[in-house]
């Protein structure tokens, strides 16, 4: 599947669409581009495509940047361990709630931005403006 960004900050969105990873509120697969409707009206800057799922950020200034992601669940890690159900539209996601680093000297996202983001099978990056790695 694949995604891009238009010059009005737009998603568009197709190929397989299998486990909502299209983020058109189905699972059909789509054989030509479809818009994406994306709930921020500032639209996008970046996209990253996983093999399941898909995430955005928001474009914007830096400080009201917002991630939202969907497809599986599983592997956006936004469910409990074991859920498989599928996000089949964006939704936004509360990066610095779900930190879970038992070292405490580590970058945890206060007061940090993203600035980048990146997706993997079964993982998603946030690079921080501090230099720190969000996974």
């Amino acid at each position: 599947y694949s995604c891009a960004i238009d010059s009005e900050k737009r998603i568009w969105t197709w190929g397989v669409g299998a486990a909502g990873r299209l983020g058109l509120g189905e699972t059909l697969d789509v054989v030509a581009p479809r818009l994406l409707r994306f709930p921020d009206e500032n639209g996008v800057s970046q996209v990253a495509l996983g093999a399941f799922h898909s995430v955005a950020l928001t474009a914007g200034k830096i400080v009201n940047r917002t991630i939202f992601s969907w497809g599986s669940g599983e592997a956006l890690g936004l469910l409990p361990d074991g859920d498989t159900t599928a996000v089949l539209s964006p939704k936004v996601v509360d990066w610095r709630a779900s930190i879970r680093n038992p070292n405490p000297e580590a970058d945890n996202g206060d007061g940090a931005n993203i600035v980048q983001i990146a997706a993997g099978t079964y993982h998603t990056l946030l690079l921080l403006d501090t230099g720190g790695l969000i996974t």
